[in-house]
């Protein structure tokens, strides 16, 4: 997950990028080292097609009065031999109570990977709308206690789960 959106324009530091401004290549080149036994490492131009975002939502949140845009986009990875199908397995969240913001990203790995993630978004979610006051009190002490749930919910065989190869 990285970085996927960039101004159209030039923008002040003052105005507040909306969706309709953000946008991203479907295409990039660049160059690979080749090494071929017995001759000279050479770069060879690539041009890779992008895919299409798997997730990709941009709202406006308000937090201590102050509107914010919010912009998640998660794009499934390639396989530049195209020798692989690719499974998009990560997920993310933007939310708000008009106090705090959090934001979680989840990488999935392994073959319910997907579900893993799915899962941490759901349990962060609920636990953030839940312990709102934990968040503001003290938003670090907060993250460890969230991240050891995450951690000790996903151990449980009642989650649904079976995360014995799979992670986030």
């Amino acid at each position: 997950m990285g970085a996927c959106a960039s101004s159209k324009n030039k923008v002040s530091v003052n105005h507040i990028l909306g969706p309709a401004e953000l946008t991203y290549s479907r295409t990039i080149s660049r160059r690979f080292m080749k090494a071929e036994e017995g001759k000279a490492p050479s770069q060879v131009p690539m041009t890779l097609a992008l895919t299409e975002p798997y997730l990709s939502v941009s709202r406006k949140v308000a937090v201590d009065g102050r509107e914010f845009w919010t912009s998640v986009c998660v794009l499934p990875g390639i396989d530049p031999h195209k020798t692989t199908p690719k499974q998009c397995q990560d997920m993310s969240f933007v939310e708000s109570d008009g106090e705090t913001l959090l934001c979680g990203v989840f990488d999935g790995h392994g073959p319910n990977g997907r579900d893993v993630a799915q899962f941490c978004c759901k349990t962060a979610v609920a636990f953030y709308k839940n312990n709102k006051q934990a968040c503001t009190a003290d938003p670090s002490a907060f993250l460890e206690t969230l991240s050891a749930k995450l951690d000790n919910d996903m151990k449980l065989s009642t989650n649904g789960v079976d995360v014995s190869a799979s992670g986030s």
